[in-house]
């Protein structure tokens, strides 16, 4: 399954937002730079991290999610 394909199954819409959120990820996961994620609880903000990672030079290596609001 392609990069895209990926992206696809995990942000599910075809909204204007979806579309151009799906656009930044890929865009941004090419890249070193640092990221912050922000939104409501529930608002999917892990799924973004993840499809991050999973698109990025670094997917090889771990993905761990820390709940901020826990520290």
């Amino acid at each position: 399954m392609s990069d895209r394909q990926q992206l696809s199954t995990r942000l599910i819409g075809q909204s204007p937002s979806i579309l151009r959120l799906r656009e930044q990820i890929g865009a941004l996961a090419g890249t070193r730079a640092d990221v912050l994620i922000l939104g409501e609880t529930g608002a999917g903000k892990e799924v973004v991290a993840r499809a991050l990672h999973d698109l990025s030079n670094r997917r090889s290596g771990p993905f761990v999610a820390i709940n901020a609001g826990a520290l």
